[in-house]
């Protein structure tokens, strides 16, 4: 058996960070841009430490948060990780966490955000959704520490029959 830990940590001292898109359209764009990359850089450092963490007590899974690369997929201030300030040095950072999980053996999976539901009709859903489970694809870490999606499904798409 293989014992997991979520993305969230109570009593040691590794914290990801995050921000809202009202806190980033605030900013200048190159303000923002490097804000944005200062929590990217962080989460990955984060996630090193989150994944060495893991490793020292005998935990062989760790779900990675949703906001490891905050507002990546948001429609308006979204971005690609490389056209920020620093993003090729992010880009490394994350592919030293993918390195350094498949090394100790140490299986990682993404959990979409709460919103992130399969079986929503929306159209406008159905683009975000894809734009939010691309990011898996397209995760800096090159030979990606994820190696599995965890997905939530909801009842909004069944029909009842009168």
């Amino acid at each position: 058996m293989r014992l997991g830990l979520c993305c969230i940590f109570r009593e040691a001292p590794i914290k990801f960070r995050t921000t809202t898109a009202t806190a980033i359209k605030k900013l200048a764009r190159n303000e923002g841009r490097k804000k944005l990359a200062d929590l990217c850089a962080t989460n990955a450092a984060a996630l090193m430490e989150a994944l060495q963490f893991c490793s020292a007590n005998g935990i062989g899974c760790f779900r990675v948060n949703s906001q490891i690369l905050p507002l990546k997929t948001h429609p308006d201030v979204g971005y690609n990780v490389r056209e920020l300030p620093g993003g090729r040095q992010i880009i490394e950072q994350f592919r030293a966490c993918g390195k350094f999980a498949e090394k100790a053996g140490l299986r990682t999976t993404f959990h979409p955000d709460q919103f992130v539901v399969l079986n929503r009709r929306s159209r406008m859903s159905s683009r975000s959704r894809s734009r939010k489970l691309n990011i898996r694809q397209k995760s800096p870490s090159g030979s990606g520490p994820m190696s599995s999606l965890s997905m939530p499904v909801g009842p909004t798409a069944i029909r009842r029959r009168p």
